[in-house]
This record gives structure tokens, C-alpha cells and sequence, in this order.
């Protein structure tokens, strides 16, 4: 898999998040991270996170069913977590995958409050092209 392809894979899925909720949003893509593909060769991941507006308490269970629903359709189906109250604030998480961030998975997060959401995510391992060129792993 090439990194393109791995990206191609997951910008979708959060890019639907940030237009379920709208509003601006901030890039803070981290880049690409180092991983271990199975063949013992090293990898990157490509980390991406976008920081947005917040989503009024009414509106935000209806608005997780939407995003769980559609990374669902892509065979990724979300965990729902209400993380606990820190100052004055509920989160509530949807998280892909619950086994981490393996070389063979993709991991999708959305958060959301009243304050503020979030959006990260990491691509499947692909092979280091700088290192190794574009032959499949």
C-alpha cells in the first residue's frame, strides 16, 4: 500500500466528520510517524487532526450516529465512549480501531463537546517509499 493509497483510505472518513459538525476547522496534521510493516521493513503512517467547533449537547448523539454510521459503511465501526466530566465539560468519544494502532489498521477518533470537537486519525502502515521506493509490501 502507498502512501497516497493510505490516505486516500482515512481523509474521507474524517473530512465527513468535520462536515457533519461544519463550521471552521484547524489542520494540524502531524505528518508521517514511523511504524513496522510485517515484513520486519519500516513504514510510515501518516497522522492527520483537525481541531473544530463545538456541538450543542442536543445535537451531538444524532450527530455521532451520522459519523459511526459512515465510517461503518467503510468497515470500520466505531466505539461510543462518554469519558468523564473535567471541569464542567462531558466528552464523548467515537473511536476506531479498539485494538490500537497496528501497522494493518487505521485509527479514526472524534470527539466531541460543547466546547470544542476534534477529529484524529492514522493511516495503515505503507512502505517507505524514500526507503524502499513503491513496490507493494
Amino acid at each position: 500500500m502507498s502512501k497516497e493509497q493510505a490516505l486516500s483510505e482515512t481523509l474521507p472518513l474524517i473530512e465527513f466528520a468535520e462536515h457533519a459538525i461544519g463550521g471552521d476547522w484547524e489542520k494540524i496534521d502531524l505528518g508521517a510517524q514511523g511504524c513496522a510493516l510485517p515484513s520486519g521493513k519500516t513504514g510510515t503512517m501518516q497522522a492527520a487532526g483537525r481541531l473544530g467547533p463545538g456541538v450543542p449537547a442536543a445535537d451531538q448523539s444524532a450527530l455521532l450516529d451520522r459519523v459511526a454510521e459512515e465510517w461503518g459503511r467503510h468497515g470500520h465501526r466505531p466505539v461510543r465512549t462518554v469519558l468523564p466530566v473535567i471541569r464542567g465539560v462531558q466528552v464523548t468519544r467515537l473511536h476506531y480501531s479498539n485494538v490500537g494502532r497496528d501497522h494493518d489498521e487505521i485509527y479514526l477518533e472524534l470527539m466531541v463537546a460543547t466546547t470544542g470537537s476534534t477529529v484524529d486519525s492514522r493511516t495503515r502502515c505503507a512502505v517507505d517509499e524514500a526507503r524502499y521506493g513503491t513496490g507493494e509490501e
